[in-house]
């Protein structure tokens, strides 16, 4: 029976996915078509139909944006990774620890000044681009690493880091999909049961 109720649900899912494409498709139409007559409006000097045309793509918009609304910024896998596996760091430092990471990064992407050592005045000059890439990160963490107790009082030990799953598995012996299925046996509780 929950077969049956799953397969409507996704059904159900499925028509309204279709119905909200149809009428984001209509949207684009009725804006184009209501764009033309706008601007022939403006051209000819008639300020009612441009009115109520430039109010029907407000209308428009409006739903446009209620269908599709803002999506937040995508944060890159390889900072996201970053972060996960220094925890250890963020955490015992706290703020000062954030502080410190938020400077690094400042430092990397202002451009560089050959008139000044000034850290506060000169940079790497790196675009986000090339800062969250694993090469990256490896110069953020040597900037962590070699000033962070110099200008932010910060102790950065990259040793430190978290292990990733491969790197667990390495060094238990085991393949890293063995090492992933111990996992979920221990999430089972089922670990060294036979």
């Amino acid at each position: 029976m929950s077969d049956y109720y799953s397969t409507i649900m996704r059904m159900r899912q499925e028509r309204a996915g279709r119905e909200r494409m149809n009428e984001l498709r209509e949207i684009q139409e009725d804006y184009q078509t209501f764009r033309e007559a706008r601007d022939e409006a403006a051209e000819r000097g008639d300020v009612e139909s441009f009115e109520n045309n430039d109010d029907a793509l407000i209308n428009l918009e409006r739903r446009w944006h209620q269908l599709n609304p803002p999506r937040p910024p995508q944060i890159p896998p390889v900072w996201a990774d970053w972060i996960n596996r220094n925890s250890t760091f963020i955490e015992r430092e706290g703020q000062k620890g954030v502080n410190a990471v938020a400077s690094a990064l400042a430092y990397m992407q202002r451009p560089r000044n050959p008139n000044t050592n000034n850290p506060s005045l000169t940079g790497m000059g790196l675009t986000p681009q090339q800062i969250f890439t694993p090469a990256g990160m490896d110069k953020l963490e040597k900037l962590l690493e070699i000033n962070g107790r110099l200008f932010f009082d910060v102790n950065y030990d990259k040793n430190e880091k978290s292990l990733t799953a491969d790197q667990a598995a390495r060094l238990s012996g085991l393949s890293t999909q063995a090492y992933n299925n111990g996992g979920v046996l221990h999430a089972q509780d089922r670990l060294g049961r036979k």
